[in-house]
């Protein structure tokens, strides 16, 4: 009889866990929140805001595909179309800025930005390649996105990206 109530209640209670877990999934994303754990952007806690200066985006064509198949993106339920995390990085221009991508890096106003330099590899020693060298302008519509650390998957490799939401960094640990 207790063996049966002990049962039942541990069922019971694993289900109002994952219910819980659930719910609290769906209300955070409902209410433009985000965390990041990665090394794109600080540590810690961001939230939607027109103003902000970090993108939350979904990779499209080839750089989702690349991403997805080399373990850039993780699983996740509550994601992108193809079942993974969106990328989060922080944003390098403003419309009408002037980006010059060459092997040296990625030059904004002709300034050079740092560690922004394309890598050959990538950190498992598989061939990376950099998004076609030259001059291009940002617009709302093509921001270009630079992660503060050198072997980051930014725009170096896939150029401007379209869409995505601002986040501002609330805080971090």
């Amino acid at each position: 009889m207790a063996y049966r109530f002990l049962r039942e209640a541990a069922a019971i209670f694993g289900l109002t866990v994952c219910a819980g877990v659930i719910i609290y999934v769906v209300l955070v994303n409902a209410c433009g929140i985000r965390f990041n754990l990665t090394p794109s952007a600080p540590v810690g806690v961001y939230i939607q805001s027109k103003d902000g200066s970090y993108l939350d985006f979904c990779p499209e064509g080839e750089a989702a595909q690349l991403s997805a198949e080399r373990g850039y993106r993780s699983r996740v339920w509550f994601g992108c179309e193809d079942g993974r995390a969106a990328l989060l990085k922080p944003i390098a221009t403003r419309p009408g800025d002037m980006v010059w991508l060459s092997p040296d890096g990625i030059q904004i106003n002709g300034h050079l930005l740092p560690n922004s330099a394309p890598l050959a590899k990538d950190h498992a020693g598989r061939p990376m390649k950099p998004y076609p060298f030259g001059l291009y302008q940002a617009s709302d519509e093509a921001q270009w996105v630079v992660s503060a650390h050198p072997n980051g998957f930014d725009s170096r490799y896939y150029g401007p990206v379209d869409g995505g939401e601002r986040l501002r960094f609330l805080f971090g640990w």
